[in-house]
């Protein structure tokens, strides 16, 4: 019996050691190269390409929307509105962290709560009990659920001295600079990805476009990128839909007319994608 109760015993011990060892060969840090740098991450750089990128990973907005067209919420634990977009219950999920220091309370998502709805500039009251929030408009409030579910007014905490907020979703920044944003994890996950850090990327000379520890290379143009990515990465073509808005500020109706219909649509589309705009 006692040699057996030894060879489990061993047996665990060299198995936690392999864990361990496994563990720290994988590479649980996602890199990228960002086209360009927001000078603030706020709500506010929501409106920027990379902006946005960063907020979808350190903030998260009051409402989602599935691919079911139905609103779903991870920052709270209830909710419920009635038929005609005048009463709705809040109840906040006062689990979550801005930072490890600065929960969700109450008091922060009735202070959030009212700021938001200033905005929305329809008359409202609002009254709480037992931790939830009930919301009454004096008329229908239809795009109650757009406004809430946009990034740029997701819930936020400015970080006193820096540049940039904290917010409710699994990231916050870590540190910022002019080359390097670093995000990480507010709950350590063994299956996903604890670290994010976006290089910023310099153009085709850029020595990270060699560097074989980059996961993204997305944002950077497709005529910068070396051969070994484009052998060793897997390309799939994805079909953007666009649209373009031609502005022909001249008073003479004619000429606009004239104008308009002489510009050759897909040659203005090539020499704008040239142009980098």
């Amino acid at each position: 019996m006692r040699s057996h109760t030894k060879k489990i015993i061993l047996f665990f011990i060299i198995l936690f050691f392999a864990s361990c060892l496994r563990q720290q060969n994988v590479d649980d840090t996602w890199d990228m190269l960002s086209l360009g740098f927001p000078s603030e991450i706020t709500p506010d750089s929501a409106s920027i390409n990379m902006g946005l990128y960063i907020l979808k990973q350190t903030h998260e907005p009051l409402f989602r929307i599935g691919e079911n067209g139905q609103y779903h919420s991870k920052v709270l634990t209830k909710w419920q509105r009635d038929i005609n977009n005048k009463h709705f219950l809040l109840c906040p999920n006062t689990k979550l962290v801005f930072t490890k220091d600065n929960p969700f309370s109450i008091d922060r998502f009735n202070s959030y709560l009212k700021t938001q709805l200033d905005s929305l500039k329809v008359k409202y009251t609002i009254n709480s009990r037992k931790g939830c929030f009930t919301v009454v408009f004096n008329k229908p409030t239809n795009n109650f659920f757009d406004y809430f579910s946009k990034y740029s007014n997701s819930p936020t905490l400015p970080q006193k001295g820096t540049k940039y907020h904290h917010g409710l979703g699994p990231f916050f920044i870590k540190s910022k600079t002019s080359n390097l944003i670093t995000l990480k994890r507010k709950t350590y996950s063994e299956t996903g990805y604890n670290t994010i850090k976006l290089h910023n990327y310099k153009g085709p000379k850029d020595e990270n476009l060699l560097n074989r520890q980059i996961e993204d290379f997305n944002r950077v143009f497709i005529t910068d990128l070396p051969v070994w990515i484009k052998n060793e990465y897997r390309s799939h073509n994805v079909p953007l839909l666009q649209s373009i808005h031609l502005l022909i500020n001249i008073k003479n109706k004619a000429l606009r007319s004239y104008l308009y219909n002489f510009i050759d649509v897909d040659v203005l589309l090539l020499r704008l994608v040239r142009a980098g705009k």
